[in-house]
């Protein structure tokens, strides 16, 4: 049986939507996701103009508190661009208020150099594993005034494709999300990712994929759909290409995520919606009716 989640990367089509519509949807898309019995909701850190967000974590306690069983996370930090004390305390009071419901991953990104020339942001020197063990350090040393203290952590969680992130989720033995369409996009081969993710999967049981797509009532529908959510960026994956992106009806990502379990034993999923806000309620509702059968509604 597969379990599901949700990554949201608060994009805006300024000429079919504003930040308005993306804020009111959230709130929404979440009740939905935890009512049909979705696992986890991510919230991804980017830095561009067509966004709702850049950093979302004063939304995280906010989608939390508005909820009561589901997860929240932000998929990923960079964690090259924050300070590790200051994390340390904001998510382990967010730990505090929600047991066991708060997710952090770390991504190892930079934000394109046009946009790191304008802002006010500072690099530190870690790598993961650096800052992995540095926060962990903060949290448990009762020198350091992390409070309150806690027997438990943020649910740490690597992300990227199989690389040094994935060497540091394996060597202690946190989770890893392995990303099929940020490869996929980059011009890789189908064959080579699935080899290594069943690669990955055997070292680490703890890996779930990222996927996305457009789910619709038909084919046509979804297509239509990712047209208009990808008008005037100026490129994307073609809609006949991608074997790990889903362009289709729920019938068409159940087989999909049918295949990848075949093929690699994973059975945790989580789906990165290329919909407009507007459309993004059938599409989960849809997903999730085909995933969560016995919460489906």
């Amino acid at each position: 049986m597969q379990t599901l989640s949700i990554l949201d990367t608060g994009f805006v089509n300024h000429k079919y939507e504003d930040v308005s519509d993306v804020y009111n949807t959230l709130f929404e898309l979440i009740e939905i996701s935890e009512n049909l019995g979705f696992s986890r909701y991510w919230l991804a850190e980017h830095y561009a103009n067509n966004l709702a967000w850049n950093k979302p974590d004063i939304i995280l306690p906010l989608l939390l508190a508005s909820t009561n069983t589901i997860n929240v996370g932000i998929a990923g930090i960079m964690f090259r661009y924050r300070e590790v004390f200051r994390t340390a305390c904001e998510f382990n009071v967010l730990n505090a208020l929600f047991p066991n419901r708060v997710d952090l991953g770390l991504a190892s990104g930079n934000p394109v150099k046009e946009i790191l020339d304008e802002i006010d942001i500072v690099k530190n020197e870690h790598d993961i594993e650096s800052w992995f063990q540095t926060f962990c350090k903060q949290l448990e040393n009762d020198k350091v005034v992390v409070i309150p203290k806690l027997n438990i952590r943020p649910n740490i969680w690597g992300l990227g494709s199989g690389g040094f992130s994935f060497k540091i989720a394996k060597k202690y033995d946190f989770n890893y999300c392995f990303s099929l369409c940020h490869l996929l996009g980059a011009g890789y081969e189908e064959e080579d990712l699935i080899e290594g993710l069943i690669k990955v999967k055997e070292a680490h049981p703890k890996t779930s994929v990222l996927i996305s797509g457009c789910i619709a009532e038909t084919k046509e529908k979804a297509v239509d759909n990712y047209d208009k959510y990808m008008d005037r960026i100026g490129t994307h994956v073609p809609t006949d290409k991608g074997k790990y992106n889903v362009f289709g009806t729920q019938k068409d990502f159940y087989k999909k995520i049918e295949y990848i379990t075949s093929l690699t034993g994973v059975t945790d999923f989580v789906y990165k919606d290329l919909n407009l806000s507007k459309n993004r309620q059938k599409s989960i509702q849809l997903i999730g009716e085909v995933i969560c059968k016995d919460n489906s509604v």
